[in-house]
């Protein structure tokens, strides 16, 4: 695994907050979930650093997102990229 990154299209608003996770087999593969605030803007991606990239053939990821509304309005339009790298060897 190369990259992944999340950004919404509408942001979060007050306290509000979005965080997303990417699992293989039920743990993460990123050091942190990827946490959307109002901080960023419209469709400003935030990276995530990822602690596991190795995949082997068959494994499912799972994209696990949790919303907070805290004292704002949740963002909309979630965009998650994760890009791959297919080594044939």
């Amino acid at each position: 695994m190369i990259s992944v990154q999340a950004s919404l299209v509408v942001p979060c608003t007050g306290t509000a907050a979005v965080t997303v996770d990417l699992k293989i087999a039920g743990a993460s593969v990123l050091l942190a979930p990827i946490s959307l605030t109002s901080a960023e803007a419209a469709r400003a991606a935030v990276v995530a650093t990822i602690s596991t990239s190795a995949l082997t053939v068959g494994q499912e990821l799972e994209v696990v997102i949790t919303a907070s509304a805290g004292t704002g309005a949740v963002g909309e339009g979630l965009l998650v990229t994760a890009i791959i790298d297919e080594d044939p060897v």
